[in-house]
């Protein structure tokens, strides 16, 4: 009989606890705060980074790659992490892949949390769209 992978649960775990945080992140302030600086008071990432692991940087490119329209074209540019305060990780990085319409988007910025085998993308900039780098930029992870 085969084993059931749990893998599928956990990520579906990671993405509520995510979710859950962002929701937190945008109720907390609201007295003429910024996102940004919503955000870098809930996730202050210590002044020193962390190197990612092979087995890491697999686990980013699975949960990026999971949202793309066309993961196999995937491209995958500098990843930089951080522990936050609370002992999170949190990853930024960019990725070029293709769209809807088959061209390349041009490398974007991802951001997101991983967890011992999994990594959940928050967001993933899009033309116009400059989310991910604001919040890469509040936890202090420059890309």
């Amino acid at each position: 009989m085969a084993q059931k992978s749990h893998a599928g649960s956990a990520f579906a775990s990671v993405a509520l606890v995510v979710l859950v945080g962002f929701a937190a992140i945008i109720a907390i302030g609201g007295s003429g705060e910024t996102l940004s600086a919503r955000v870098e008071k809930a996730m202050k990432v210590n002044s020193t980074f962390i190197e990612l692991s092979g087995a890491d940087e697999r686990h980013v490119r699975q949960g990026v790659g999971s949202i793309l329209r066309d993961q196999s074209s995937a491209d995958y540019g500098k990843f930089r992490a951080g522990i936050t305060d609370g002992g999170k990780v949190i990853v930024c990085g960019t990725v070029n892949a293709r769209n809807g319409f088959g061209g390349l988007t041009g490398y974007q910025i991802f951001y997101g949390l991983l967890t011992d085998d999994v990594f959940v993308p928050a967001f993933i900039d899009g033309p116009g769209d400059s989310t991910a780098r604001k919040f890469c930029d509040a936890a202090k992870i420059y890309i």
